[in-house]
């Protein structure tokens, strides 16, 4: 944790710096506080950040395992998780989720299946979310997802 020592000082400093001081403590603190959940942010699960299924020929479909994994010391509600994709090519594996509706205890894991079916030529992006509950509150986090449709 971060510490603010302030010091009589013998030399004499403008009001403007000392407003400019405080600006930049307020502004650091504030972005620190509001950072946004992504599975980067330290969270009680271990989530992946990001999904690539790399080149998919359009009309086939590909399948990705995400594992998230209790890395806290308390218990972890999964209460949902979802896909969403701007062309519709990324969707949940409904026969392949081990995870919604359960509580992980600590260094338990569970699994969920992703299904990439590309439906245009290009790029493609989206997300899956996780919503759960820990000692710390409902959170939400994101893992980005990508692929490539080939024809």
């Amino acid at each position: 944790m971060s510490e603010c020592h302030l010091m009589r000082r013998s030399t004499p400093i403008s009001n403007l710096a000392v407003l400019a001081m405080v600006l930049a403590v307020i502004l650091a603190v504030t972005f620190s506080l509001a950072a946004p959940a992504t599975a980067a942010t330290l969270s009680p699960l271990k989530i992946p950040n990001h999904v690539n299924f790399g080149n998919q020929a359009l009309g086939t479909t590909a399948e990705q395992i995400v594992t998230l994994t209790n890395r806290s010391s308390d218990a972890v509600f999964i209460g949902g998780i979802g896909v969403s994709a701007e062309h519709g090519g990324f969707t949940l594996d409904f026969a392949n989720i081990q995870c919604i509706g359960i509580t992980l205890q600590p260094g338990d894991s569970c699994a969920y299946g992703i299904i990439f079916s590309p439906v245009i030529s290009g790029h493609q992006t989206g997300q899956s979310d996780v919503e759960f509950t820990s000692a710390a509150g409902s959170e939400v986090v994101f893992i980005a997802l990508s692929g490539r449709g080939t024809s």
